[in-house]
């Protein structure tokens, strides 16, 4: 072993789990081996080796513009360490927004912000300033399942939140020193690509006369909801599933799916539009 800044250097650590690939900077790209952060420089494909900073490691994320990287521990109630590239000195230290473990970072470009996702008990998106260690605003039962977090490089208030078969963008609102989370969904579509509808008014009888099967009914009054839950309903019908999502200079988002499809989300609208139908078969935009 030998000493690099505040941390040991093992001579190799070899090996790569199909997680996160990060660029630090224009030619050194990053990524998690076992219990240690590889940095391999793509031009002369020397490999430098870090030893995690604190108990395993569990979520990975690295900024090149901002030259730092950040990873949490495998541990119970973990710390997520902030260091900086090259001298890979420890920033700072973040703790306190979970209990088990943090499933997905991300690090902003402008600024010194910082968004981590836990999983159980609570599911909480939580926004840091790593500089300051301070927790700027938390949301939790943000969703089950998110395995991806990225901020919007040209406005950190905008995070956009990958689930297994979801879409959702995080806006920060700000009031003076106060700010909150809001949140909008975006809904994908199908697994095979059709678009899914939202059901109509729940009135579907304009004379008024019942049919030979009694009163028709929407599906959200036949499963029991109401109120807002009832108004968004969709029936349950297998989605796309996202695995990477990449911000455009208008706000948009570029979302690339598992079956083959690329997507073009805005949140503003909000809308979800096919641009790449690996089928070749037409299908509407929505």
């Amino acid at each position: 072993m030998t000493s690099f800044g505040l941390f040991s250097l093992p001579r190799w650590a070899q090996g790569f789990a199909k997680q996160r690939v990060v660029f630090i900077d224009t030619i050194t790209a990053c990524y998690t081996c076992g219990n240690h952060i590889v940095f391999l420089n793509i031009d002369s494909k020397k490999r430098t080796v870090l030893q995690s900073p604190g108990k395993g490691i569990g979520a990975f994320t690295a900024s090149g513009t901002s030259r730092v990287l950040a990873v949490s521990e495998q541990r119970l109630n973990p710390s997520i360490f902030v260091l900086s590239y090259p001298e890979l000195k420890l920033k700072h230290e973040l703790k306190g927004s979970t209990t088990l473990d943090y499933t997905s970072l991300a690090l902003s470009d402008v600024g010194p912000y910082l968004c981590c996702y836990s999983s159980l008990p609570d599911h909480t998106i939580t926004v840091w300033n790593w500089e300051n260690a301070e927790i700027i605003c938390t949301q939790p039962q943000a969703g089950k399942d998110v395995i991806y977090l990225v901020f919007n490089p040209m406005n950190w208030q905008q995070i956009c939140a990958l689930g297994s078969k979801t879409l959702t963008v995080w806006n920060i609102e700000k009031s003076d020193t106060h700010h909150i989370l809001m949140k909008r969904e975006l809904h994908l579509p199908a697994a095979d690509g059709s678009l899914i509808e939202r059901e109509g008014p729940p009135s579907h009888i304009v004379n008024g006369r019942l049919t030979y099967w009694g009163p028709q009914m929407p599906a959200s009054a036949i499963a029991g909801l109401k109120g807002v839950r009832a108004d968004g309903f969709l029936r349950r019908t297998p989605r796309l599933t996202p695995l990477a999502a990449c911000w455009t200079p208008a706000a948009e988002l570029y979302v690339g799916c598992q079956e083959g499809y690329l997507l073009l989300a805005n949140p503003d609208a909000p809308s979800v539009r096919i641009l790449y139908n690996p089928t070749g078969t037409p299908r509407p935009w929505k």
